[in-house]
């Protein structure tokens, strides 16, 4: 999956929303299937996936044992 910087002078791929894009998502080598994103619509989708999907911090490795100074 990659982002990629976009000028294309079409709407954003997200209901609802009338801007042009800014971005598009990837999945495949076909352009038709990727996902063409404003920069607005993008900000709101990181915030939406940062309250599902948050890295672990390093300090609540090292207190649950996960990593300590013989196995780094």
């Amino acid at each position: 999956m990659e982002i990629k910087k976009n000028d294309l002078k079409i709407k954003c791929d997200i209901m609802g929303c009338k801007n042009l894009v800014n971005y598009s998502v990837s999945t495949s080598d076909n352009p038709r299937n990727n996902l063409n994103i404003c920069e607005s619509c993008l900000k709101e989708l990181h915030k939406q996936f940062s309250k599902v999907v948050t890295p672990k911090s390093i300090k609540n490795i090292y207190q649950k044992g996960g990593l300590n100074e013989k196995n780094k």
